[in-house]
């Protein structure tokens, strides 16, 4: 199966930073926060809680550093598709991009996407996705796939 490359629609830097194709580090200070993935389980490799809010700077150096998440584990990480991230917490997940489509990350205590702290993975291109048949049923209002609402 192919592996295809990623690319977040909308991530908002504070909240999310891409380290290579297939590790995604979320960090938030506020609160805990529940995340679901949609379309693909991930590996957990590496958690970590601080004790005050951490900038996306210093989270970044101490990635460089190696020194971000002690004891990352890539030899037999847990599968999961939901995550819940502690307050300053910090947490590394590795899925094999072999799912092209757009996939939503949710913040599964948001009451609504307005919050801002859910976004999109565009895994592959648009020739990658899988197509429609062409007597799929349609809604009335149906537009087509080059109009993304949300």
């Amino acid at each position: 199966m192919a592996e295809y490359r990623i690319r977040s629609l909308q991530a908002y830097p504070s909240k999310c930073g891409f380290l290579d194709d297939s590790t995604c580090v979320i960090y938030r200070g506020d609160s805990d926060h529940i995340f679901h993935l949609h379309g693909y389980s991930f590996y957990v490799t590496g958690i970590r809680q601080f004790n005050r809010t951490m900038q996306k700077e210093q989270i970044m150096r101490m990635n460089e550093e190696d020194t971000l998440f002690p004891e990352r584990n890539l030899k037999n990480p847990v599968t999961k598709d939901t995550i819940s991230i502690a307050r300053y917490g910090v947490v590394s997940l590795r899925f094999k991009a072999d799912n092209p489509g757009y996939w939503l990350m949710r913040d599964e205590r948001s009451p609504h996407w307005t919050r801002g702290l859910d976004f999109v993975l565009k895994v592959g291109e648009e020739d990658d996705f899988v197509k429609a048949p062409p007597d799929f049923p349609k809604c009335g209002s149906y537009v087509g796939p080059e109009f993304f609402l949300i």
